[in-house]
C-alpha cells in the first residue's frame, strides 16, 4: 500500500512563500520553505502526490525537486467525471463535499495578487505577524479542503466505474504532460528577433497604404473595433483628438473641427470619409444568441461579405496577419523565454472532446502551418529533434466508424482523401500542388463535423480561396451523396447522442453534449448536434495521441517529448543517444505510433517520423 502526499503551496513571481502538506491522514505541515521530510517524499516512487492542478508539482520540478510518485490531480479526477463542470477548487469543493466549503481569499487587483484583497503576496516581507498566522492558516485549510475533495472525487469514481479508466489512462498522461512543460522547446531567439524586425516593416508598409488609401488621421487605432467600425460601416466619421498648439502644420478646418482651445492643446475632432460599407452581422457566441448589435470586424466576417474590396484584403492579409505574428509570437518569445527555450502549460482538462490545448505564455496550437511566414516562423524552434505528423487522423477515425468504402478504399490503398474530393467536386485533380486539391481539403474539413455552407465559405475565403455560400452549399449538395455511408452515420451519431445526451469515444470515455442539458430553443440544440460528431472524432484521435505517447515515452530511450500539436508529435533527442537513432529505430518508432494505441481500426494510420534540425524542416 503506497502512501499518500497531500500538497498545496503559496508563491508569487516565483517566489516559495508556504508549502503545506500532509502524509495520508496526518497532521498538516507549514512551512516557509521546502523541508529535507518534503523533499524526501517527493523524491519516494511509492508516495502518490495529489494536489489541485499542475502549478504545485511543476513548480518543485523547476526547482530541480524529483517527483517521482504518481500524481493524482483531482482536476483531471473531476473533469473525468464531467467535462463540462467547473474545475476551480471552491466550486468542486461546493459541489462533492458541501460541509466543507473553499473561500477564495487570494484575489487579482490591478495584476498583483491579494490576500484577503488587502495585503499584497509581493510585499509578503512587510505583513505583520497576525496577518502571516491566518494566511498559514488559510494554506492549511486548503490542504484540509483538498484531502477531502480528493477523498470524495475518488469515491464518485470508484461508484460511476470510472475509476480503472482514471489510474490507468489519465494519471500516467498527467505525469507525462508534467515533464513535457518541464522539459520545454528550444527556439533561435536572435533569429526571432531578426524575423520580428522583417515582419514589423511589413506590417507598418501596409499600415501606412491602408492610413494613406482611405485618408485616416493619426489617432486612427488599426487594433480598434470601434474604430474599424465606424470606418467601414459609416459614409462620413468623427474621431476625437486633442492636438499640440506647437503642431505645425495644423490640420485645416475640413479636416479638423475644432470644439476648444487649451493652454497648450487644441481639443476637437478628425473629420474624414468612410467606406460606407454594408455591416456585418453581429457577433454571436458559440450555440447562443447575444444582445450585441455593433457590426463583426472579425477577419472571417468582413473577407466574407466584402471579400472583393482591396482595403480589407490588405487589413485581413497584409496589417493583421503580420500584427498578430508580432504580438502573439515573435515580440512575445523573447520577453516569457528561459534560456533560450520556451515553455508552455498543456492543458490536459482544456476541451471537452479530450483533446490537448496549450497557453501560458505560448500557445503551441495556434502556431500557423500552411502558409510560408508559418514554415518560417516553425524554423524558430532549433534542435536535435524527431517529428511526425499523422496524415489525416481524423478522417481515419471517421473512414473506420462510417465504413464509408470510398474512404475505406483510399486509405486502404495509400490515396489522397483531398484529392479524392477534389475530383468529386471538380472532376478532376493534378497531384498535390493543385490548388483544386487544396479545396477538397478545406471541404473535407469544413463539412465533416456538420457546418453549414455560410461556415465553410468563411473558412474557404479566409484561407485564400473567395468563395460565396451558394458557391460553398453547392460544393456540399456534392459531397454529402459521395460519401454516403459517412453522411448518414453523422446522423446517426446525432440521433444517438440526442438520445443518450453523449458520444463515447474510441476508448470509452463518454463526451457528454452539454448543449442539449442546456437547450433554449434551436441554435442550442443545433450546436449540440455539431458538437456531437466533433466530440466522438476528436475524442477518439486524443484516445489514440494519448496511448501512443506513453507507450513511446515508456519504452523509446532517448527521446524526451517536448510537444503535440494536433496530431503532430515532437520529440528532443537527448545528447547521451543523439548518434543511435538507426534507421530501424525509427521505423520502430513509426510502427509504435500507428499500431502501438491497441484499438482494432478498419483503416491503417499513417505516421512518418522524420529527424529534422528545425520543427519547420519537418
Amino acid at each position: 500500500m503506497t502512501d499518500t502526499l497531500f500538497l498545496d503551496i503559496e508563491d508569487v513571481d516565483d517566489r516559495l512563500l508556504l508549502v503545506s502538506y500532509a502524509l495520508n491522514d496526518g497532521p498538516i505541515v507549514t512551512a516557509e520553505g521546502v523541508s529535507p521530510d518534503l523533499r524526501n517524499l517527493l523524491s519516494r516512487p511509492d508516495v502518490t502526490l495529489v494536489t489541485q492542478g499542475d502549478h504545485d508539482p511543476l513548480y518543485f520540478v523547476n526547482m530541480g525537486l524529483l517527483v517521482e510518485g504518481p500524481w493524482h490531480n483531482t482536476m483531471v479526477m473531476a473533469w473525468v467525471l464531467d467535462e463540462n463542470q467547473s474545475l476551480k477548487l471552491s466550486d468542486l469543493t461546493a459541489k462533492y463535499t458541501p460541509a466543507l466549503v473553499k473561500q477564495d481569499t487570494i484575489g487579482t487587483q490591478a495584476g498583483r495578487l491579494f490576500f484577503q484583497k488587502r495585503w499584497p503576496l509581493d510585499d509578503y516581507d512587510n505583513w505583520t505577524d497576525a496577518v502571516k498566522f491566518n494566511f498559514k492558516a488559510y494554506s492549511r485549510k486548503d490542504v484540509e479542503t483538498l484531502r477531502a475533495l480528493y477523498l470524495a472525487l475518488r469515491r464518485r469514481l470508484r461508484d460511476e466505474e470510472w475509476e480503472a479508466y482514471w489510474l490507468t489512462e489519465e494519471v500516467p498522461y498527467s505525469s507525462l504532460l508534467l515533464r513535457m512543460e518541464a522539459r520545454g522547446m528550444p527556439v533561435d531567439l536572435g533569429a526571432t528577433s531578426t524575423l520580428a524586425e522583417e515582419v514589423r516593416r511589413m506590417r507598418d508598409e501596409h499600415e501606412a497604404s491602408l492610413r494613406r488609401v482611405a485618408g485616416l488621421p493619426p489617432c486612427f487605432n488599426f487594433n480598434s473595433p470601434d474604430h474599424l467600425r465606424e470606418y467601414l460601416f459609416s459614409a462620413f466619421c468623427s474621431l476625437p483628438d486633442s492636438l499640440p498648439m506647437s503642431m505645425d502644420p495644423l490640420p485645416s478646418d475640413e479636416d479638423f473641427e475644432v470644439t476648444k482651445v487649451g493652454r497648450t492643446l487644441i481639443h476637437g475632432q478628425w473629420l474624414f470619409r468612410g467606406r460606407g460599407l454594408e455591416p456585418t452581422p453581429p457577433p454571436k457566441k458559440k450555440g447562443q444568441e447575444t444582445a450585441s448589435t455593433k457590426p463583426s470586424t472579425e477577419a472571417k466576417e468582413l473577407l466574407f461579405k466584402h471579400g472583393d474590396d482591396p482595403w480589407i484584403q490588405e487589413y485581413v492579409f497584409g496589417f493583421k496577419r503580420n500584427d498578430k505574428l508580432l504580438s502573439t509570437y515573435l515580440d512575445k518569445w523573447p520577453v516569457v523565454a528561459r534560456e533560450e527555450r520556451l515553455y508552455t502549460h498543456f492543458k490536459q482538462t482544456g476541451t471537452v472532446t479530450g483533446r490537448l490545448s496549450s497557453s501560458d505564455p505560448v500557445n503551441l496550437q495556434n502556431i500557423p502551418k500552411r502558409s510560408e511566414m508559418g514554415k518560417r516562423v516553425r524554423e524558430l524552434f532549433v534542435g536535435d529533434f524527431i517529428i511526425g505528423d499523422y496524415d489525416a487522423l481524423e478522417m481515419r477515425i471517421m473512414a473506420h466508424y462510417s465504413r464509408d468504402p470510398k474512404l475505406l478504399r483510399v486509405f486502404e490503398e495509400g490515396g489522397d482523401p483531398h484529392a479524392l474530393t477534389a475530383h468529386a467536386i471538380f472532376g478532376a485533380c493534378d497531384g498535390h500542388d493543385d490548388p483544386r486539391r487544396d479545396v477538397g481539403k478545406l471541404v473535407n474539413y469544413g463539412t465533416q463535423y456538420g457546418g453549414g455552407a455560410r461556415t465553410l465559405a468563411m473558412s474557404m475565403t479566409l484561407a485564400g480561396y473567395p468563395t460565396t455560400q451558394s458557391t460553398a452549399k453547392g460544393y456540399i449538395e456534392i459531397v454529402e451523396p459521395f460519401y454516403t455511408r459517412l453522411t448518414s452515420w453523422k446522423r446517426r451519431v446525432i440521433w444517438q447522442s440526442r438520445d443518450l445526451g453523449y458520444v463515447e469515444t474510441i476508448g470509452g470515455r463518454l463526451r457528454r453534449i452539454q448543449s442539449y442539458q442546456e437547450a433554449e430553443g434551436w441554435s442550442r440544440g443545433a450546436y449540440g448536434e455539431r458538437q456531437a460528431v466533433n466530440s466522438k472524432v476528436q475524442g477518439s484521435a486524443a484516445d489514440i495521441l494519448r496511448r501512443v505517447m506513453l507507450l513511446v515515452d515508456d519504452y523509446f530511450e532517448g527521446l524526451d517529448l517536448i510537444a503535440q500539436v494536433h496530431d503532430e508529435l515532437i520529440w528532443e533527442r537527448t545528447t547521451r543517444y543523439s548518434d543511435n537513432i538507426t534507421r530501424e529505430r525509427l521505423d520502430w518508432l513509426k510502427k509504435a505510433c500507428e499500431t502501438g494505441h491497441g484499438f482494432d481500426l478498419r483503416v491503417p494510420l499513417v505516421m512518418e517520423p522524420h529527424v529534422c534540425a528545425n520543427w519547420g524542416e519537418k
